[in-house]
């Protein structure tokens, strides 16, 4: 992960501070077992706050699992938009905490986002839909690519 600290008091990043990063280290599902079925509770997962552009048409937390495995805890500057939050499993002790995982701004004549997560997610979780099915991937960057380049 990228350490943004540094470009906290940038007027460019629409956050204004880091608290540090959550990561969860756990295996991977073998099989059907009981392990498969709870591996979603040791993750974070996706949750859109509202309609928009970027995440048009796919599916989030609850009704699908992403799978993340590292979150960077932010907070948003004034002004700016939370897109979707990242949503602890119940297992991680963090209760249902939701952070800050898209969010984003204006910056001059231009639009900035912020992504709390690593985009390279690495081999997809084969319990995890949007690994499962890669094309959600690629539809979530493709629009959030579009959505940088509108004009409004």
């Amino acid at each position: 992960m990228i350490d943004y600290r540094s470009y906290e008091q940038s007027d460019l990043l629409p956050i204004c501070a880091d608290r540090g990063v959550s990561s969860v280290h756990s295996t991977f599902p073998r099989d059907g077992t009981r392990e498969f079925e709870e591996i979603n509770e040791f993750r974070y997962h996706l949750k859109a706050t509202r309609e928009h552009s970027i995440t048009s048409g796919l599916p989030f937390y609850p009704e699908s699992y992403q799978g993340l495995g590292a979150i960077q805890r932010v907070v948003p500057k004034p002004g700016t938009e939370v897109v979707l939050t990242a949503v602890a499993g119940r297992s991680l002790g963090e209760g249902e905490l939701e952070h800050p995982a898209l969010i984003i701004g204006k910056y001059g004549r231009g639009k900035v986002a912020f992504f709390a997560s690593p985009i390279a997610w690495g081999a997809p979780q084969a319990c995890s839909i949007w690994g499962r099915l890669g094309e959600y991937h690629q539809k979530f960057l493709a629009q959030f690519a579009l959505w940088g380049i509108e004009s409004k």
